[in-house]
């Protein structure tokens, strides 16, 4: 199939697809299109002869990666089968197993067991405190390698903490493993210190999918690994949910003033809902302060949809009244090929 093959040239999807820009940033609401944009722009390079092995596109889960790897083997084109589709861990777990990098950062990338962590920590000096102070002094250490705190001169802030980090350190290096956070970290250092490294030249494009749910460490790597190619990352600051593993919205917010000669490509159109849903989750999204993308609008083509507000007195009143509705809706499309597209958000 043709990469363009019925695609509106006058469509969001057409211009980030063909764009030839070195460096892009996509900004696109739910249900916009953007992986179906993200599909038709690789089958472009593939069909003009980019070697698949030298595309990498970067997802923020394993389950993300793999839907993205099925998307792109479904277009059929030559080499899609071989396009790199993998989350940054994964691709920074492989690159930390090369024997030069083992030898330069002197460490292995053994992922730390979960049923090891315990032990570690036991073996910690007491001067620390118990097992749970000694893991929240350790969830302080991996929060700051993810926001890049661990590269700002005066860390650690004391010398309890300073000892911590060298018993850590010297615990992990004998026992050759590496905790989850540092894959990173590591990965990060390497990048940075050796700044002639092959890796910074493995790919000719690069393309990350919900970029805002990086965090800062984790866009500085993809930063250096694209420091010789194209670059293409996607998301939207008003989906950003993962605060709690330290995401960082600011890095799309701002991309273009830390990306010289980037273009933003905007995604609005929501062809995912109803018209009158897209309106109200647009009226409703406009509250919030900081936001890069405008107002979603609705596809013209959607039906209009139908959007009642209901009170119950009571938490049972409410289930019981939900209950009678979606009864009520599938006898009505009993024979209607929509039977069973019910969805109940709680």
């Amino acid at each position: 199939m043709a990469w363009d093959k019925d695609l509106d040239k006058n469509s969001s999807a057409y211009e980030f697809a063909s764009n030839d820009a070195k460096t892009i940033r996509v900004m696109a609401g739910p249900g916009t299109g953007k992986s179906f944009g993200l599909k038709r722009r690789i089958a472009r390079l593939l069909e003009q002869g980019i070697n698949p092995n030298r595309i990498l596109a970067v997802t923020f889960t394993r389950t993300a990666a793999q839907d993205l790897k099925d998307e792109i083997q479904s277009i059929e084109v030559n080499g899609a089968d071989k396009v790199v589709a993998k989350t940054l861990h994964s691709y920074c777990f492989k690159m930390l197993q090369k024997r030069e990098i083992i030898t330069a950062t002197g460490r292995y990338p053994r992922p730390l067991l979960d049923f090891e962590l315990k032990p570690m920590l036991y073996d910690l000096d007491s001067r620390f405190g118990n097992i749970n102070e000694k893991r929240k002094i350790l969830e302080k250490f991996e929060a700051s390698w993810a926001c890049l705190q661990s590269d700002i001169p005066g860390f650690p802030e004391n010398e309890i903490e300073k000892i911590f980090e060298n018993e850590i350190y010297s615990w992990l290096i004998k026992h050759k493993a590496m905790l989850f956070g540092e894959m990173i970290k590591e990965t990060y250092h390497y990048l940075r210190d050796n700044p002639l490294c092959s890796e910074k030249s493995d790919f000719d494009y690069i393309l990350v999918d919900e970029y805002q749910d990086l965090n800062k460490a984790e866009q500085s790597v993809i930063d250096y690994l694209a420091s010789n190619c194209n670059l293409a990352v996607i998301g939207d600051d008003d989906q950003s949910i993962y605060s709690f593993k330290y995401a960082h919205p600011e890095g799309i917010r701002e991309f273009t003033k830390t990306h010289t000669d980037c273009i933003t490509i905007d995604f609005a159109e929501c062809r995912r809902c109803p018209q009158k849903v897209v309106q109200m989750a647009s009226r409703l999204i406009s509250h919030n302060s900081n936001r890069t993308l405008g107002e979603l609008s609705p596809y013209t083509k959607n039906q209009e949809g139908d959007v009642q507000i209901v009170q119950c007195k009571t938490l049972q009143n409410e289930i019981d009244k939900i209950c009678k509705t979606v009864y009520h809706k599938i006898l009505c499309f009993h024979q209607d090929k929509n039977r069973g597209r019910f969805i109940v958000l709680l």
